[in-house]
C-alpha cells in the first residue's frame, strides 16, 4: 500500500491546485473526491484575471466558453445593483466540470494520485499522524488538507 505524506479532501480547483503544487515539491499526495468526475457543477464559471494568473499556464481554448469585459448585476425587481465597465486583468467563463477535470489531470501529471467516489466521513489528528476515515475504510497520513468547500 502506498503511503502518502498529504491527503487532500476535495478535488475542486483549490484541492487540485494544492495537490499539484505539493506533488511538484516532492510530496506524495492523494487527492480525494466524494463524487465521480467529471461531474456537473452548478456554478457561473467565471475566472478572474487573478484566478487565471494563479493557474500558471494558459487555459486550453477548448475550456473557454467566453471572455468577459465587464459586468452588471441587476436585482429581481430590475434595480441596478452593481456595474463595472471592465474587469481587472482578463476574465473568462468556463464549464466547471471540464475545467475541474483539467485541473485534476494537471495534479496527476505532477505526481498526485487521484481517487474519486471516496467520501470522507471523518478525520482524526494525532501528534505524529492523521487519519482520514472513508465510507470504505481509513487512511493514515502526515497531513490532511480540507478543500471540500464545506464550512
Amino acid at each position: 500500500m502506498t503511503k502518502f505524506d498529504v491527503i487532500i479532501v476535495g478535488a475542486g480547483p483549490a484541492g487540485s491546485t494544492c495537490a499539484r503544487l505539493l506533488a511538484q515539491s516532492g510530496f506524495k499526495v492523494l487527492l480525494l473526491e466524494k463524487t465521480r468526475f467529471p461531474r456537473e457543477k452548478p456554478c457561473g464559471g467565471l475566472l478572474s484575471g487573478k484566478a487565471l494568473a494563479s493557474i500558471s499556464t494558459p487555459l486550453p481554448a477548448r475550456l473557454i466558453l467566453g471572455k468577459v469585459n465587464g459586468m452588471r448585476m441587476v436585482a429581481k425587481d430590475g434595480d441596478l445593483q452593481a456595474e463595472s465597465g471592465h474587469l481587472p486583468g482578463r476574465a473568462v467563463l468556463v464549464d466547471r466540470s471540464q475545467f475541474d477535470w483539467w485541473m485534476i489531470e494537471r495534479a496527476c501529471q505532477a505526481g498526485a494520485v487521484y481517487r474519486d467516489h471516496s467520501e470522507v466521513v471523518g478525520v482524526a489528528n494525532g501528534s505524529e499522524k492523521a487519519t482520514v476515515y472513508l465510507t470504505t475504510g481509513a487512511l493514515v497520513t502526515k497531513w490532511i488538507v480540507g478543500a471540500d468547500g464545506a464550512a
